[in-house]
């Protein structure tokens, strides 16, 4: 179901009428794990349509949010850390997939996906024994 509210949000974002997806968080109750969702899936939004500074935005409120859980910080801190790589920021990079690992309540899936990109981000820093560390069969700088 949520899939569908953010192929509708896209749709109306692109149209011109991003009102639909941006007041929803807003009419949800913090307190409920849809709220981290909706804004995990609107920062998500907002990198399709070219804006790093509103996903950011986004992806820091879950983050933030003493109710979105472990899971949900896990998805902000990955999709985060993303953009940090892609804007050269491996410091921030790394920090985000490092607090990603330090999370016990998440999936195996998202833990991986800190773990093997956070290798780069330690290669791009010239931290050659962290990227041993992340990457035993040497695929990062080959």
């Amino acid at each position: 179901m949520l899939g569908l509210a953010l192929v509708a949000a896209v749709e109306a974002t692109a149209a011109g009428k991003p009102e639909l997806f941006t007041s929803a968080p807003a009419d949800c109750d913090p307190r409920r794990p849809a709220r981290s969702r909706l804004l995990n899936n609107r920062g998500i939004t907002w990198l399709y349509l070219g804006d790093r500074e509103a996903a950011k935005a986004d992806f820091t409120a879950v983050i933030e949010d003493g109710y979105a859980g472990d899971e949900g910080c896990t998805c902000a801190l990955n999709n985060r850390a993303d953009i940090h790589d892609d804007e050269d920021d491996a410091t921030d990079a790394v920090a985000d997939r490092t607090a990603v690992l330090g999370l016990a309540e998440t999936t195996h899936n998202r833990r991986c996906i800190a773990l093997g990109r956070r290798a780069p981000a330690y290669w791009k820093q010239g931290d050659t024994p962290a990227v041993v560390h992340d990457d035993p069969w040497g695929k990062v700088g080959a």
